[in-house]
């Protein structure tokens, strides 16, 4: 269990409730004689570790199990199980004690409900015929300290169950909460509501206290001054934005739950304990957490580098100097906190591999382009020259980070705005490019186009191709080779001169550095790899199973039928319907990462396409007229892939075979190194020849067959005919469930690791995938069937698509890159995508609903409408997808109709049509609807000042810093609530959903719940005897992480009067708020 938190500095007496909890759940057990088996619900798991410790549990004879379908096992004839009032639960009890009638097995049941007992939850044990076995009882756990200024009612569905399922018990959960809180410190006397569900919330506090009213007359001055109560339902952007402050990051990518992460062992450092799962405790009684918690995560890197630093120092004068007893004293009393530094600093660093990825910082940029409706990127204000500076900046300080190359940017250049990190990479990516500009082109903001770039890059794939055939190259050659292709493209009066700096300018665009002779014949170099192989099995040693990559391609006939006589057909007519593809493929030693597949097609655009990219489509998909892999885009694959292990921080191996594409030869990698295999051995040492695209061919053969046979049933005319969107659908898909088992599999059967010894054949899983191939061909009207083996492995893809080129087909790959697809396959989607002309209406019926006097409302509008479609597109994660079209919802009052319905469709077109039923819990909850009204979110945003330019994340003098820049609406409330009340912020409370009230209480009348009470509180009232005034701030629906490190922000602020604290009904995030709405009708 999670370490217990220290409540000694709470405002509150926060450990009396504790021990309270404690001692009713100690009663329980001890009333039960003897030892007993004490079967927890999972879901309390987490809060009964914040309660009592496990070691107290055995010594009252207790042994503990989590309750699940399958039976106890115990020796006890006493089992207690303890659960909240959940029917699932119920079943699973039932199951339970039939199985113990089942076995004979004589027990005492004991269920106690947390934290009150339900009639329907009893009615099925009583339908079950166990009621009669069964005592039941009430653990009344209504209010759990988390932290120090946190509290939990443990209501984790409570929004859900509010908003979509019409179910409002859990407020009156809350208020019961609240109101034992009162029977312990004193009745409230202010309570200030908004939303709906609060106000409600506010109703029954008040009808609690006329039934039970607490004695005020014995208790004296009450302890908490006013009650703020906050729907969720009022502020819904602000738990979907990504949190940006230390423990908010940890919830984003850890989730924390009830003051504990999860994780693997080895990101702490215990390596011994690779792959076992450890809980780290996150609470006030970790000193240093409690100091950077609540920071923004860019100055936590700063924090944990100067405690490291000064401890070193600290070490190094004991260590030089001579010490007196009390100095070394204070330096062991420091060194106690070395478990602190250390843990934080892996917790950092793992988190660093999150935000340092492409994709996190983009999603970033878009959650602020909606929230802030602007359209700006800083880098589109730089000209060329100045990203060149940038890149030799970055050249001459090689560890600097890139957002301190950011910042470092933003001062030289005098820019407004810091350029973002992803800004930053794209321009590193780009250094060959601005280094090969001119003077003009390097003033400009725009670089200049190749003027002729099937020249370019037709002669770019012959140096390639010369250079792994080990041909000298000389500066003339090239030149007069150039020539010679302008003449067959036609050129005519737009032929360059080819003078030496148009050969400079070529040679740096593309890498090539002076050609020199190689001297002997590739014959004896690859002679000498093959001498050298021990050599590399050695260096493969020094690499751990993660970071060795293998890649190669595959052809694919993705209409070939399982027919001898039709598939002979359709190869020998290939190259007239274009129907093969290469798929390049990439994966790490033990399988844990499978690398995005690069397809290469004949088409640009392909008709299936419906007019957009490969990359419009979630794919990332280059194209030539031959669909062959060539030297330019080999070299713009690994170059992608050396920046990806840049992002992560990583250093790889990569091991390839000579193809003639695989030219490594100039190439600036960082971090990646290349390790090539000897000729004519692949088939026997490469991992993905070993049986990785093998697997992947089985997986493919299935979706295809699976569909024929639906076509046959149909009695459609060609049963194998798919255009080539499918196809890419189907491969893609039939990679992704590889297995990380069979891919480390694979790489141990090469025998290229000394360390592993075993050989896998085939295993059952592939197995079972061929047994359902040679099922499929039974059932298919087919002539002459092939064997699984000839489906899978046909000679035709075997012979790999990047032999050497001649210049006819140079010609052939680089002039009809452009060129659509008039594919014959049918378009297999019911719905295609909208055309250009059907989104600009679709664009153009939308901006009658935006704020017009702000041009870049409707350009962000755009961005933001095309952002989330591609994610759409290549099926980014759910509820990623999710988080940001809520946002884009909310702050738009809903989507015009045509982009509501086309996002819908293609939401179930990419993510199943079984996600309807999420869709729908969405619309219900108000999240994600049809727009009915103007926006109200940019007064909103004004009026509140939600947006704050050059928010200090360094020493932050507003609440905004945890965001980087956007406050908390919900904050801003509580800011206003407690220093003002309502009254003044009428206007924009009515632009919010759900009510407003404040009430003045006493102990003995009540007032009912008004949108408006005259003559209410204005501020918190100090309390008579000097101490600081305490706020508790409940938010029903759950409360971030974030918006917990504003408030302590606020509270800690110098002249403020009163003391904050918090109480939800469960910490929550952007992840665990939306996974609530997830429902799968499969």
């Amino acid at each position: 269990m999670a370490q217990i938190p220290n409540l000694d500095n709470a405002p509150l007496n926060l450990t009396s409730l504790r021990d309270q909890s404690q001692k009713e759940l100690l009663n329980i057990l001890k009333n039960i004689r003897g030892r007993k088996c004490l079967v927890i619900d999972p879901k309390l798991g987490g809060s009964l570790s914040l309660i009592i410790q496990t070691s107290l549990l055995k010594e009252h004879g207790v042994e503990l199990r989590y309750l699940s379908a399958d039976p106890i096992q115990t020796e006890c004839t006493k089992v207690v199980y303890l659960v909240r009032p959940q029917l699932d639960l119920m079943k699973f009890i039932c199951s339970n004690i039939r199985t113990d009638i089942s076995k004979g097995l004589q027990r005492e049941y004991f269920v106690y409900f947390v934290p009150r007992r339900a009639v329907v939850c009893e009615k099925i044990l009583e339908e079950e015929n166990f009621h009669h076995l069964l005592t039941i009882g009430e653990y009344p756990l209504y209010v759990l300290p988390v932290d120090e200024d946190v509290l939990s009612f443990e209501l984790d569905l409570a929004y859900k169950e509010c908003q979509v399922d019409g179910d409002t018990s859990s407020l009156w959960h809350i208020a019961k909460a609240i109101h034992k809180l009162e029977f312990s410190f004193g009745l409230i006397p202010n309570v200030r509501a908004k939303g709906k569900a609060s106000v409600r919330v506010a109703d029954i506090l008040n009808r609690m206290q006329v039934e039970e009213p607490v004695n005020t007359s014995d208790m004296g001055m009450p302890e908490i001054n006013t009650l703020i109560l906050i729907d969720r339902e009022v502020d819904m952007i602000t738990p979907m934005l990504t949190q940006l402050t230390y423990e908010g990051l940890l919830d984003e990518f850890l989730h924390v739950n009830n003051g504990s992460v999860e994780l693997d062992a080895s990101i702490m450092g215990v390596q011994q304990q690779e792959g076992k799962k450890i809980k780290v405790p996150l609470n006030s009684s970790d000193k240093l957490f409690k100091e950077i918690r609540d920071l923004n995560f860019e100055v936590v890197g700063q924090v944990l580098r100067q405690k490291a630093t000064s401890m070193k120092q600290d070490y190094t004068e004991m260590t030089t100097t001579n010490q007196s007893v009390s100095e070394l004293k204070d330096f062991v009393k420091k060194l106690n906190s070395l478990p602190e530094i250390t843990r934080h600093i892996n917790l950092a660093q793992h988190l660093s591999t999150f935000t340092s990825k492409p994709s996190f910082l983009g999603r970033l940029d878009m959650e602020h382009t909606i929230v802030e409706a602007q359209s700006y990127d800083p880098s589109s204000s730089l000209s060329n020259d100045q990203k060149l500076k940038i890149c030799h900046h970055k050249a001459a300080n090689p560890s600097i980070k890139q957002s301190a190359l950011a910042n470092w940017a933003m001062q030289e250049f005098k820019l407004s705005k810091v350029p973002t990190q992803r800004t930053i990479s794209n321009i590193l990516a780009k250094r060959q490019q601005y280094e090969s500009m001119d003077s003009t082109e390097l003033t400009s903001k725009r670089q200049r186009a190749v003027k002729h770039p099937e020249l370019d890059n037709v002669l770019a794939n012959w140096v390639l191709q010369c250079q792994a055939r080990r041909v000298a190259l000389s500066g003339d050659l090239i030149k007069e080779k150039a020539r010679q292709f302008a003449r067959q493209l036609e050129l005519g009066e737009r032929t360059p001169e080819f003078s030496n700096g148009w050969l400079a300018k070529f040679n740096i665009r593309h890498g090539f550095k002076a050609q020199k002779s190689y001297g002997e014949s590739g014959s004896a170099d690859l002679d000498a790899i093959d001498r050298n192989m021990p050599t590399i099995k050695e260096k493969l040693q020094s690499y751990s199973l993660q970071d060795i990559y293998n890649m190669d391609e595959t052809r694919l006939f993705y209409r070939m039928a399982p027919d001898r006589t039709i598939a002979r057909r359709q190869i020998e007519g290939s190259k007239r319907d274009k129907t093969r593809l290469t798929f390049v493929f990439a994966a790490n030693a033990n399988g844990s990462h499978k690398m995005e597949p690069l397809i290469i097609g004949h088409a640009q655009r392909p008709r299936a396409f419906n007019r957009k990219s490969g990359e419009q489509w979630g794919f990332y998909y280059r194209s030539n007229a031959k669909a062959w892999m060539t030297g330019l885009i080999f070299r713009e694959w690994l170059q992608k892939m050396d920046q990806q292990m840049q992002d992560a921080y990583r250093k790889v191996v990569l091991l390839l075979d000579n193809a003639p594409s695989h030219v490594v030869r100039d190439l600036p990698l960082t971090n990646v190194q290349v390790f090539l295999f000897p000729a004519n051995t692949t088939s026997k040492i490469q991992p993905m020849d070993a049986g990785i695209i093998a697997a992947f061919k089985r997986r493919y053969r299935r979706f295809q067959l699976q569909d024929a046979i639906d076509r046959d049933e149909q009695k459609k005319a060609d049963i194998y005919k798919v255009d080539q969107l499918i196809a890419m659908k189907w491969a893609k898909a039939a990679w992704n469930d590889i297995s990380s088992k069979t891919i480390a599999n694979c790489f141990k059967h090469t025998g290229l690791f000394e360390r592993e010894t075993q050989k896998n054949e085939v295993g059952s899983e592939e197995q079972d995938i061929e047994n359902e191939l040679k099922d499929a061909i039974n059932q298919l009207p087919i002539s002459r069937p092939m064997s699984v083996h000839e489906l899978i492995n046909p000679e035709e893809e075997q012979q790999v698509a990047h032999e050497e080129i001649s210049d006819e087909d140079l010609i052939k790959l680089s002039s009809s890159q452009d060129q659509e697809e008039e594919e014959d396959g049918e378009v297999m989607d019911e719905n295609p995508p909208m055309s250009t002309k059907e989104k600009l209406n679709v664009l153009h019926s939308c901006i009658s609903f935006l704020d017009l006097s702000n041009p870049n409302h409707v350009i962000a509008h755009k961005i933001c409408f095309e952002y989330i479609e591609e994610m759409i597109h290549k099926q980014e994660p759910l509820i990623n997808v999710l988080r940001l079209l809520i946002i884009f919802s909310i702050t738009n009052s809903g989507l015009p109709k045509k982009n509501f319905d086309y996002l819908r469709r293609e939401f179930l077109h990419s993510y199943g049509f079984e996600h309807m039923a999420t869709l729908n819990n969405l619309e219900k909850a108000g999240l994600f609807k049809k727009q009915e009204t103007k926006s109200n979110w940019f007064t909103i945003k004004r009026a509140l000042q939600l947006v704050v330019e050059d928010a200090d994340t360094s020493n932050p003098n507003d609440i905004a810093y945890v965001f980087s820049g956007y406050a908390p609406l919900s904050i801003r409330l509580v800011q206003q609530a407690v220093r003002s009340g309502w009254r003044p912020i009428e206007e924009i409370l009515k632009l919010l959903p759900g009510p407003h009230s404040e009430t003045k209480r006493s102990g003995f009348a009540s007032s009912p719940s008004l949108d408006n009470l005259a003559g209410a509180p204005a501020n918190v009232d100090k309390v008579t005897d000097g101490r600081r005034s305490l706020v508790l701030v409940v938010f029903v629906g759950g409360v971030t992480f974030a918006e917990i490190s504003a408030l302590r922000f606020l509270s800690a602020q110098e002249g403020m009067a009163y003391d904050l604290i918090v109480g939800t009904t469960k910490t929550v995030g952007g992840h665990s708020l939306t996974e609530t709405f997830i429902e799968n009708l499969g």
